[in-house]
């Protein structure tokens, strides 16, 4: 009688893995929140692909992933591209946690206005490269960050005069409700410096400025003055702070 049950046991097992390695990726549509759209999805869960991938009205991209394994478990390499988000890559999987790695993201600075909802006197131009090493986190809180965000090609342009920034560098990290974010290093010509955080309801606190005002265009140095208080050494310095109303779609 037991060893009827235990084959029994053992069938019921199978079939159920059969049914995971065979589950069609068209079920993510019913399990994914209602905000995302999927469109031309083919494959199973375990590889397949979306052939657009929408958040409301914003175009994500083509979606590819394939799964694999990871110290014994189950992960996912996912990749988005010909998006109006940008392009990128990540892998994802479940640790007793969710857990992030080998991720990268790229986008024209020039799209940040349309995709934030906010608009700049300043013009930026260059490509933002999100580099992700590790990010760890569970439905209430981060429990840790590696990440940095660099500015390749960075300019800013006003009054028809532009002004090359070097190579800006924004290093992340968390804390359980909080994203924390730095420049590192300063570098010229302007020397920008600055930390700030932004929690998960959108309030936002920043300080920082410039190291010098030597490089600043004659043009703009009336606009910064008024924007900023000197500091020590030559320094203007900048403190803001308020709550962001982020809109993606």
């Amino acid at each position: 009688m037991r060893r009827w049950l235990l084959s029994g046991c053992l069938l019921v097992l199978l079939y159920v893995v059969c049914l995971l390695v065979s589950a069609p990726a068209r079920l993510l549509a019913t399990l994914s929140p209602v905000q995302l759209q999927w469109g031309g999805v083919s494959g199973t869960l375990w590889q397949g692909e979306a052939e657009q991938l929408r958040v409301g009205k914003r175009l994500l991209g083509r979606l590819v992933w394939q799964s694999g394994w990871r110290n014994g478990l189950p992960v996912w390499r996912l990749t988005l591209r010909e998006g109006e988000m940008g392009h990128g890559g990540v892998t994802i999987g479940w640790m007793g946690h969710w857990q992030l790695s080998a991720g990268s993201w790229q986008l024209p600075v020039e799209v940040l206005p349309t995709l934030l909802g906010y608009s700049l006197p300043l013009e930026g131009h260059g490509e933002l490269a999100l580099k992700l090493e590790d990010a760890r986190f569970d439905a209430r809180q981060c429990l840790d960050l590696v990440a940095k965000v660099e500015w390749r090609s960075a300019q800013f342009s006003l009054l028809e005069q532009t002004l090359a920034l070097g190579e800006p560098q924004l290093r992340l990290r968390c804390e359980p409700r909080r994203l924390l974010f730095a420049l590192h290093p300063p570098q010229p010509p302007l020397r920008l410096f600055g930390e700030g955080s932004i929690d998960w309801r959108g309030v936002y606190r920043f300080s920082g400025g410039l190291g010098t005002m030597e490089a600043v265009p004659a043009q703009w140095r009336q606009a910064v003055e008024a924007a900023s208080r000197p500091g020590a050494e030559g320094k203007r310095t900048i403190e803001v702070a308020g709550i962001w109303p982020i809109k993606l779609y």
